[in-house]
């Protein structure tokens, strides 16, 4: 009987040579090959459950949304968590994404020719006070505190 070297003693190595008769060291598994014993010989995933060809061992749940709040760039399962500004014309953090005039009312917010500004002036013994209302045109109303 001719004796021949090769992968003979482990039937999962991915160069398996059945004519092998002798172990020559040579094996080669799939954590050999891709870094992982997550795959099989063939680079593809033992399991994978969700068919994105990411391994179930290897997924990172997140937010994949890149115009997400908490967008997470190593996710690779979208678990729901993705969070978003309030409104379209605010940041993240809630700032305003167009102030021209730097009155922390958005642009799109703003009613032309109104300031909503309130100055209280004056506090009178008898609890009144003045407010000023600037509008287009500036008024003075006395109010009653109770």
């Amino acid at each position: 009987m001719r004796s021949s070297s090769g992968v003979h003693e482990t039937q999962t190595a991915c160069n398996y040579d059945a004519d092998a008769t002798d172990d020559d060291g040579s094996c080669e598994f799939p954590a050999d090959l891709y870094g992982s014993a997550n795959l099989d010989c063939d680079g593809a995933c033992l399991n994978d459950s969700d068919g994105d060809s990411v391994c179930d061992e290897d997924e990172v749940a997140g937010c994949e949304d890149d115009t997400a709040c908490n967008y997470n760039a190593e996710a690779t399962d979208d678990d729901g968590s993705c969070t978003y500004p309030a409104a379209d014309n605010l940041d993240c953090d809630g700032a305003c994404l167009n102030d021209a005039d730097g009155d922390g009312v958005c642009d799109e917010d703003e009613i032309d020719g109104w300031s909503m500004t309130l100055l209280v002036t004056t506090v009178q013994p008898q609890r009144k006070m003045t407010v000023h209302v600037l509008t287009p045109r500036p008024t003075s109303i006395v109010m009653a505190i109770a």
